[in-house]
């Protein structure tokens, strides 16, 4: 096989994705993505919602947060009655606080860009030893 070449990685310096200290920031949704949990979850291949957003002030203002919602359907799910009352009853209060309807059943996950909401955040360590930012809970205060 051939060498791939890259420009500049010769002189990269081996770094993990910047965090933040852990606390409450104001954010804003900037992008709303559509996926599905992955192999390590309780139910793999599960819906989510991955949303990005940007903190809008602060010492570490135009830092960005991923987070995802898990939305619960998909196999296995509906045979864990208690599991699936306490995704769907995050998932409302999640809408509800960004002030989006969800009673007819659905909604549409673009509606959630430019939401502004607090968060919590705490670091964890993924598998790999690194740290990594965890949003913990959010309060929606704008739409």
């Amino acid at each position: 096989m051939s060498m791939f070449k890259i420009a500049g990685l010769k002189d990269a310096t081996p770094s993990s994705y910047p965090t933040v200290p852990a606390g409450r920031y104001t954010v804003r949704v900037i992008e709303v993505k559509t996926g599905e949990t992955g192999a390590q979850s309780k139910y793999p291949g599960t819906p989510k919602l991955q949303l990005k957003a940007v903190i809008i002030d602060g010492e570490h203002k135009e830092h960005k947060l991923t987070f995802g919602i898990v939305i619960p359907s998909g196999v296995g799910v509906e045979n864990d009655p208690e599991y699936l009352a306490n995704r769907l009853g995050q998932l409302a209060k999640f809408l509800v606080a960004c002030g989006i309807d969800y009673t007819k059943g659905g909604f549409d996950p673009e509606d959630l860009n430019g939401v502004e909401l607090i968060v919590a955040v705490d670091l964890k360590t993924d598998a790999n030893g690194e740290k990594q930012n965890n949003v913990k809970n959010w309060i929606c205060i704008s739409k």
